[in-house]
């Protein structure tokens, strides 16, 4: 069973007491939001854990290139004669006469255009040589934290570094030392606001693919329940015709459940039962929506195995939680968000169990069994190790 932003809802709106006001559905809604981005923020969730890859790319310095401070097409600009600017120009930091400078755009094959902060400040004659290399890369849009960057050809990767440790190193030589990055350090990216980018020293000689671990950011919760018009399945299929309805590309990875007859929808979720049990009442199927064709269909994860025609149907945004270790606690986180934005009398409570209830899960995340011990000496075990816990959890 999914876990979704309109259970979600649902569950604070039953701890209120069913107030089901737009003011109860607004404190709900944002009681699930910020609960879930406190949860996430609470411990490194083994779930969240993902591969990532970063690929650098190897310096260029085909041709020769001319610079036009001012008063050409473009303002700061370099034209290259006899060679085609990297397709990772704009990201680029060239090298003229020794001296770095940040690229600002690429602008064609041919021309690219510096930064009004850092450039060589006059026109530069034609015929002159250049480097041209990367050390900036973003990150994905979900990365939070990670660990070593390692190199598939190498026997060691790269040691991350504070970001003024990174800088004091690029600026002692200028920038212009190339070869196996060996360290790198995470702030805001250059290019792209709102992301994070990786910076790297020296600048990569040649291209390498770089294998990291990192834990991710929760999928945003977007869509709280969207169930206009009905939908139609056949059996076997992951399939979905729509009427009536609007789908579009946001709705990809939320969860839709379908009812089996076409009445009212139903508040509850995706269940089976005995022969005979009320299929009105409930969603019957569910599946993570896998694709949108089209604003009239879309594709599930997992085939419908029945035939339907013309029935109810909601789609609400995954909860991004795995169930066995974390979805109590966001119940709990629920509970508390709730009882604070309503300023129940009784939100210490709340609190409390919520806080015992992130100590219960950081237990449950423990994804390894055998027993790892310090300073064992014979029999005589002293501590239990375990990374997963809190600190003062050890045990003894």
């Amino acid at each position: 069973m999914l876990f979704t932003f309109q259970d979600a809802v649902h569950h604070c709106l039953d701890f209120i007491g069913g107030e089901n006001s737009s003011q109860g559905i607004r404190h709900a809604r944002i009681a699930a939001i910020d609960a879930l981005r406190e949860l996430h923020t609470a411990s490194m969730w083994s779930y969240l854990y993902t591969l990532g890859r970063l690929v650098t790319s190897a310096p260029y310095s085909t041709g020769t290139i001319f610079y036009d401070h001012t008063g050409g097409t473009f303002e700061r600009m370099i034209t290259l004669t006899g060679g085609t600017w990297p397709t990772w120009a704009a990201y680029g930091t060239i090298v003229i006469s020794g001296i770095p400078y940040d690229v600002d755009e690429r602008k064609s094959d041919t021309v690219i255009t510096l930064t009004d902060t850092a450039n060589p400040g006059a026109d530069v004659t034609a015929g002159t040589t250049y480097n041209i290399y990367r050390d900036n890369y973003i990150l994905p849009a979900d990365y939070k934290s990670g660990f070593t960057f390692e190199a598939n050809s190498q026997w060691h990767g790269m040691e991350y570094v504070h970001p003024k440790d990174w800088i004091f190193n690029r600026t002692r030589t200028s920038g212009a030392e190339s070869g196996t990055p060996l360290i790198y350090t995470i702030m805001g990216d250059t290019d792209v606001k709102n992301r994070l980018g990786l910076r790297c020293y020296p600048f990569p000689a040649e291209s390498l693919n770089y294998d990291y671990i990192y834990a991710r950011k929760p999928i945003d919760l977007s869509i709280f329940e969207y169930k206009t018009g009905t939908v139609t399945t056949s059996a076997g299929s992951a399939t979905i015709d729509g009427s009536g309805v609007s789908w579009n590309a946001t709705m990809v990875g939320t969860v839709m459940r379908i009812k089996a007859v076409d009445t009212t929808v139903a508040d509850g979720v995706a269940e089976t039962g005995p022969l005979g049990f009320d299929r009105s009442a409930y969603y019957v199927h569910e599946s993570i929506v896998k694709s949108v064709t089209d604003s009239d269909t879309l594709v599930l994860v997992d085939p419908i195995p029945e035939t339907l025609s013309g029935v109810k149907y909601v789609i609400s945004s995954l909860v991004d939680v795995e169930g066995q270790s974390m979805l109590t606690a966001f119940n709990r986180l629920l509970e508390k968000q709730i009882a604070i934005k309503m300023n129940m009398e009784s939100k210490g409570e709340y609190i409390n169990l919520a806080r015992s209830a992130i100590l219960q899960a950081r237990e449950a995340d423990a994804r390894y069994s055998e027993r790892r011990r310090i300073n064992n000496v014979g029999n005589n075990y002293t501590r239990e190790y375990d990374w997963h816990r809190p600190l003062g959890a050890d045990v003894v």
